[in-house]
């Protein structure tokens, strides 16, 4: 990980001056610059599994609610700022027991039953120096080779460094290194971090996880990502991406994004021999309060793509297809998707949002997969995903903020799939307050 360090600094140094302004000469103090937030959401899962052999459960139905404290500090003045960022978690189920946990909202025991209520506490201390702060601590980064999944009721933590840096204009240098994790649904700090393939029980854990990158802006609407990560004795992987907005009109917009990604086996190997390239591009026109989007993407192995997490967990793929249930990567997998966007604040609601998506998949081909991945699709398999979310925004008045959305999925594959045919319901409502 040194070299892909030293390369993430060597590709920043010419693309541009140094930053103008030092945000720790600007620091106030460790309280006067700190700042808690509370966000209270409320969570109802219906999950219907259609192909489970019978007599095992074949649907997941929870409801739990949660409070989620998150606290800043400011910085201490000097050369030399330190501050202390703080996470408080606390869970209750609502609704739910033996025969309908697998929702993964709340932890569940060893009789079966969901945990009545769960807790967990989070905490980083960070330094700052001009525009660089170094953290140590419970955290939860956001690159597109490893980052946290906060997909159901409460988030994922990570546990370990990060180091990012602003020193150049347009410019972020972004480094980590962790070696445990919190799940979703745990109440410690002592997960594993590794592999956890989908539909199954099978885990591998690394020692440790590492990655550095950059991201650069050099003009608005322009955005290009480089990264590059290691799960220790699993695999090296890099990922280049980058984004285009182009304003037409006033209300004419177009924007493209391509991602790429190139995972290869590592030291140990402990989940077989890896050699994958995956890809996806996407393009969009927005006109007025509608937008349309299109998407390819490829995977171009005998492996599924897979990415970092923990037992039942994953992080987020920055694929053009990786959608509600599926991140459509099964080995040799190609895919598209429409995507259709409106904004009802046209007809007079602002706040009120619809999005409806349609994604296929061909030629899935894993008779080739090795160790980890073998056996988990057969040859010629095909899935598709059908979602629609309709989101409302409250966006004035004492309840600003407060926001409910549904969100359905349909997914359905030939025989030999690794996934499971499903019906899907979430309905979430949140409601963030700023304490001070």
């Amino acid at each position: 990980m040194k070299r892909v360090a030293l390369l993430a600094l060597s590709m920043a140094l010419p693309l541009g001056a140094f930053a103008d302004d030092s945000a720790q000469d600007k620091s106030k103090g460790f309280v006067e610059d700190s700042k808690l937030d509370l966000l209270y959401r409320n969570f109802y899962f219906y999950r219907n599994f259609l192909n489970r052999p019978a007599g095992t459960q074949n649907y997941a139905e929870e409801w739990a609610h949660a409070l989620m404290l998150n606290y800043q500090s400011g910085y201490t003045p000097g050369t030399v700022g330190f501050g202390l960022d703080m996470n408080g978690y606390f869970a209750q189920e609502l609704d739910g027991g033996p025969g309908r946990v697998g929702s993964g909202l709340m932890q569940v025991g060893s009789d079966g039953s969901p945990n009545d209520t769960q807790q967990r506490l989070d905490a980083a201390v960070k330094v700052r120096v001009s525009n660089t702060v170094l953290k140590y601590g419970a955290q939860q980064p956001v690159n597109p080779v490893f980052n946290y999944s906060d997909s159901r009721l409460v988030p994922q933590s990570y546990t370990g460094f990060t180091l990012q840096s602003k020193e150049f204009k347009n410019t972020t240098l972004d480094a980590g290194y962790f070696t445990s994790g919190s799940q979703r649904a745990d109440q410690g700090h002592n997960g594993g971090i590794g592999l956890t393939f989908s539909n199954s029980n099978s885990t591998i854990d690394a020692r440790s996880a590492s990655y550095a990158g950059v991201t650069f802006q050099p003009a608005k609407g322009i955005s290009v990502v480089a990264y590059g990560s290691q799960l220790e004795d699993i695999w090296n992987q890099y990922y280049l991406g980058g984004t285009y907005v182009m304003p037409i009109s006033k209300v004419l917009a177009f924007d493209t994004a391509l991602n790429v990604y190139r995972t290869v086996s590592e030291g140990a190997e402990k989940a077989g021999p890896i050699a994958n390239t995956t890809w996806s591009l996407a393009g969009g026109v927005s006109y007025g309060s509608h937008r349309l989007k299109l998407v390819y993407q490829q995977v171009d192995g005998d492996e599924a793509f897979d990415h970092q997490g923990g037992q039942g967990q994953y992080g987020l793929l920055w694929l053009g297809n990786s959608v509600q249930y599926s991140d459509f990567n099964g080995p040799n997998e190609k895919s598209a998707q429409i995507r259709y966007d409106y904004d009802f604040a046209a007809l007079g609601i602002p706040g009120l949002s619809l999005m409806a998506r349609y994604v296929t998949g061909w030629d899935i081909d894993g008779s080739h997969a090795n160790n980890f991945y073998a056996n988990r699709y057969g040859s010629d398999v095909k899935q598709w995903e059908r979602d629609v979310d309709l989101k409302y925004v409250v966006q004035s008045g004492k309840a600003k903020g407060l926001n409910f959305q549904a969100r359905w999925a349909t997914a359905r594959a030939s025989t030999a799939n690794a996934l499971t045919d499903l019906n899907e319901v979430r309905l979430i409502t949140q409601y963030p307050f700023s304490i001070f």
